[in-house]
């Protein structure tokens, strides 16, 4: 019987995961529609999901809207430098990849996805920074986000391998990527930004203090 209702309870946490995870990340695509508001939304989910890891009960969207409007004055710069580079670095490997693979076209590739990373992995902690201290200046916020990428330099290099897998899936095939794209846009942002909260844990619980 205790087997049973330990299975059970386990189950009722997955489905209960699930669901918020679905609801946060039609939060966060709908937040990207209007362009400048999806930093906020990625900083809302970002301490939503930390908060929930740490079993404090959550209202996903009552949380998730008071937790963006605090954070949009804040983030609006650094997610518009995020959404340029990611724009600028889908065009040229979508570019590249539709033609012949060459040796420059792959090293072109190569690098725009570096690149895209070392700015993802700025913007992540940008965000983290405007979600977890009192920094309100982007100044301020920016140069925490350099110093923090480089101090956790291992959680900040697996947190951008996850983000970066549907933009590596496009630039080995571009027809599996499109088929990703439903899920991504039902649960995967979600997902990912669980599972990178997940690998920041430590850092975050030790920045959400000082």
């Amino acid at each position: 019987m205790k087997g049973l209702l330990d299975l059970d309870g386990r189950l009722l946490k997955l489905v209960s995961f699930l669901a918020d995870t679905v609801v946060i990340t039609v939060l966060v695509v709908l937040s990207f529609l209007p362009v400048v508001t999806g930093g906020a939304g990625v900083c809302a989910a970002q301490q939503l999901f930390h908060r929930r890891r740490h079993g404090a009960a959550i209202s996903p969207v009552d949380d998730f809207f008071t937790l963006a409007a605090k954070a949009f004055p804040a983030t609006v710069p650094a997610w518009l430098v995020a959404v340029t580079v990611t724009a600028a670095t889908g065009a040229v490997v979508t570019v590249l990849a539709a033609g012949s693979p060459t040796a420059l076209s792959v090293a072109l590739r190569a690098l725009m996805i570096v690149i895209w990373m070392v700015v993802a992995a700025w913007v992540g902690w940008y965000l983290l920074a405007a979600g977890y201290t009192t920094a309100r200046r982007p100044e301020v916020l920016a140069r925490r986000a350099v110093g923090l990428s480089m101090v956790f330099l291992p959680h900040t290099a697996a947190a951008v391998a996850v983000a970066a897998i549907p933009l590596l899936v496009a630039a080995v095939d571009q027809g599996l990527a499109a088929n990703l794209a439903g899920f991504y846009l039902i649960m995967g942002v979600g997902l990912t930004i669980s599972l990178q909260m997940r690998i920041v844990d430590r850092p975050v619980t030790a920045l959400g203090r000082a």
